[in-house]
């Protein structure tokens, strides 16, 4: 479910909890309205870095440079060949 749809959901059993005096279903609504949010807050960073890594990747291919793949001192890949 995305963020939107869980605030929606969240705002509809908040104002049923409202209208029927039912505090439980009130505060669930309270807490599916925040966990919308909150999805929502992620949905945003998720494309952002999908955007920039595409612009990275763009960026790369078009000035002929790849992504090297990068291996830290002391790993094992960083190790000589086995004989």
């Amino acid at each position: 479910m995305s963020g939107k749809s869980d605030r929606a959901k969240g705002k509809l059993k908040e104002a049923a909890g409202v209208l029927t005096n039912d505090k439980r279903l009130e505060r669930e609504g309270k807490l599916d309205r925040a966990a919308g949010e909150v999805k929502e807050k992620m949905e945003e960073a998720v494309d952002k870095v999908k955007e920039k890594a595409r612009e990275i990747v763009e960026h790369d291919e078009v000035h002929g440079q790849g992504l090297e793949r990068t291996v830290s001192p002391g790993s094992p890949e960083s190790a000589p060949p086995k004989k």
